[in-house]
C-alpha cells in the first residue's frame, strides 16, 4: 500500500507503477488520473461554469481567462498547455485503427493527435488531426 500524498504528480506515477507492476499487457493512459495542469485548467472551467449558472457575479466571466480557447470561432477547453509526454514516448504512442479514426481511436481517447506512427491513417487520412474537426458521430459524449 502506498502512503497518501497530496501531490497529484506522485498519484499519477503511483497509479502508473502499479499498472506496469500489474504486468499489463496494455496500459490505457484513461485510467491514470489527470496532469496537474490539465487538473488546473479543468478546475478553471468549473469554476468558470459554476459562477455562469448561479449568478454569482454581475458582470460576465471572460470565459478565455478560464481554461478556454477559441477554435474554430467555437469556445473549447483548453486540456492542458504541456506536452502529454516526453517526445520519445509520444513517437511511439500510436493507434490502429482499421478506417477514419473515430471515437474509439487509441490516440484521441488518450487526448493526443494522430501521428506518422499510427498504423493505418499515418496522422494524415483521419479526423484526429490538427485543423480537422471531427465528424459529430466521432465525438464522445
Amino acid at each position: 500500500m502506498h502512503s497518501p500524498t497530496s501531490n497529484l504528480q506522485e498519484i499519477r506515477k503511483q497509479k502508473y507503477d502499479s499498472m506496469v507492476a500489474g504486468n499489463r499487457a496494455k496500459i490505457d493512459p484513461a485510467l491514470l488520473p489527470p496532469s496537474p495542469r490539465a487538473a488546473f485548467y479543468h478546475g478553471l472551467r468549473v469554476y468558470h461554469q459554476i459562477r455562469v449558472w448561479r449568478k454569482l457575479s454581475d458582470t460576465d466571466l471572460e470565459p478565455l481567462s478560464w481554461g478556454w480557447k477559441i477554435e474554430n470561432g467555437l469556445h473549447t477547453p483548453i486540456k492542458t498547455d504541456i506536452a502529454a509526454g516526453p517526445p520519445d514516448l509520444l513517437k511511439i504512442i500510436r493507434c490502429g485503427c482499421k478506417g477514419p479514426c473515430g471515437k474509439s481511436c487509441t490516440c484521441r481517447k488518450a487526448g493526443l493527435e494522430c501521428a506518422a506512427s499510427c498504423k493505418e491513417c499515418h496522422g494524415i487520412t483521419c479526423t484526429n488531426v490538427p485543423g480537422i474537426e471531427p465528424e459529430p458521430e466521432d465525438v464522445d459524449n
